[in-house]
């Protein structure tokens, strides 16, 4: 190797050492040339094992070479000394004067990436991990140590997995740096939180194809579940995206005459979305569908509660009226009660009709209600003869005139009279019949008017109410209700 060579190669050693450059230039090339071994033969020198500058620069000043070995070590030392200056391999010579960048400035700054949870889904967590992944990769420079890597991996954790992870260092100092402790620890503590094997094979066995889900969308959704299971072949792969595919897009893809079906992921998945795109617009929703079907079940409910409301409420209704219909007719026969029990019957033991208050055989139950008015008529007549024709009216529910309120007992009393008093008409007038005979009168006095009433038939009448002619006497002359209400309190 000539002087010269030598000389350049040693010019581009570290700076401060030109006497000793100056020194070792002098060398003639042909040193070291008469050492040999005991057997004649030189030594073998690798100038591919790994060393560093200096040992490579002594080999080529002490070290006879052959022309390929110079060469090798010759351009070892460029690459190392252009490493060392900042200056990459390729760079021509001319450009070292041009001012060379930091490492840092060529990084690119990646921070698109969703926080992780702990308990978060297949898809989040794998989605993380490369897009973490990716970060370094844009990064090489600025994440080629351990350190910045857990520092930018914590930046996107939630604060509950950092409290986890802080927790955990201070237990275990030694891991707060370690990427390997760190993503072993993640793996652990968020990952298997909810996406272990058994979750992960029953999400799998659910996976379907939404409604509103696109095909490439639900293809990346089953490859994330896939990733963590064991390999499958692409032919299997592609018929289980088909069967989880739509039943109207299955449906279509039969119906298309292809056969064989694709045998890769990703040729189905070009099928599909080339069929979807044609039967997208005449798949219904399910939710639509489903909604009306609850809407149509929950109105023939409510149909059906409210005809079963009604139907209770007319039943109800219809028992009401009833129960008020007997009240009322209890109310009206409630003088029968009041008779011993053996005229209950209304027959006497040889079969004649009897009445069932006094067991009498002239007149029925209706008698009793008839003195009532009986004793009305006669009161009225003599209290008042101005406005007897006022006191009641010939229509369906004869009105009485209110009468002012006075202190004598005349008036109190008439007032008592009218207010308790049953109010009934009889529909015989003194011109049909002025004498009716007593019977008669009495069988109807359920129905009488006292207006324009002759004051002798009030007087026969009176006089065949034989076992209360004393209590009506007394009640008429006295003008008070209160001795005949308290004798015959169902009567009035």
């Amino acid at each position: 190797m000539p002087v010269s060579t030598r000389a350049t190669v040693r010019s581009r050693t570290e700076n401060g050492q030109n006497s000793q450059q100056s020194g070792e230039a002098d060398v003639s090339p042909t040193r070291g040339l008469t050492e040999f071994e005991e057997d004649g033969t030189r030594d073998e020198v690798d100038v591919h094992q790994p060393m560093g500058l200096r040992q490579m620069q002594d080999l080529v000043d002490n070290q006879p070479l052959s022309t390929e070995q110079l060469r090798i070590l010759t351009d070892r030392i460029q690459e190392l000394v252009k490493a060392r200056t900042g200056k990459r391999a390729h760079e021509d010579s001319d450009e070292d004067d041009r001012p060379r960048k930091r490492r840092a400035d060529h990084d690119l700054k990646y921070n698109n990436i969703k926080e992780l949870k702990i308990g978060a889904t297949l898809k989040a967590w794998s989605d993380w991990r490369i897009e973490i992944q990716r970060a370094f990769d844009a990064s090489p420079y600025k994440y080629d140590n351990d350190c910045t890597k857990v520092i930018k991996a914590l930046s996107h954790l939630d604060e509950d997995s950092k409290t986890l992870w802080n927790n955990r260092v201070r237990t275990n100092p030694d891991d707060e740096y370690d990427w390997e402790a760190f993503i072993t620890w993640l793996n652990d503590t968020i990952r298997d939180q909810g996406n272990d094997e058994v979750t992960t094979q029953i999400e799998w066995f659910k996976a379907r194809q939404r409604f509103d889900q696109t095909l490439w969308a639900f293809d990346v959704y089953l490859t994330s579940l896939e990733h963590e299971m064991e390999p499958k072949g692409e032919r299997t792969r592609a018929m289980e995206f088909f069967s989880r595919l739509r039943p109207s897009l299955r449906r279509a893809i039969r119906l298309s005459g292809i056969n064989p079906l694709p045998q890769t992921r990703q040729a189905m998945l070009s099928l599909a979305t080339r069929m979807w795109e044609e039967i997208k617009h005449d798949e219904k929703d399910p939710r639509k569908e489903k909604l009306g079907n609850e809407n149509k079940i929950s109105s023939k409910a409510n149909s059906s509660t409210s005809t079963t409301q009604s139907s209770s409420s007319k039943n109800t209704n219809h028992s009401s009226n009833t129960k008020n219909k007997t009240e009322k007719k209890a109310e009206n026969k409630s003088w029968r009660s009041k008779g011993p029990k053996e005229f209950a019957s209304g027959q006497n033991d040889k079969g004649e009709r009897i009445c069932f208050i006094c067991g009498s055989i002239e007149h029925i139950a209706s008698y009793h209600r008839g003195r009532i008015a009986i004793i009305l008529e006669r009161t009225i007549r003599e209290t008042s003869s101005k406005k007897r024709s006022q006191a009641f009216t010939s229509s369906k529910r004869p009105r009485v005139e209110r009468r002012s309120r006075t202190t004598s007992q005349e008036g109190l009393g008439l007032n008592r009279l009218v207010r308790f008093g049953k109010r009934v008409r009889l529909p015989f007038s003194p011109e049909e019949e002025p004498r009716m005979r007593t019977g008669d009168y009495l069988r109807t006095m359920g129905k009488l008017n006292v207006r324009d009433r002759d004051p002798e038939d009030v007087e026969i009448a009176l006089d065949t109410c034989a076992e209360i002619d004393t209590v009506g006497v007394e009640f008429v002359k006295q003008r008070d209700p209160k001795p005949y209400i308290k004798e015959y309190p169902k009567l009035w």
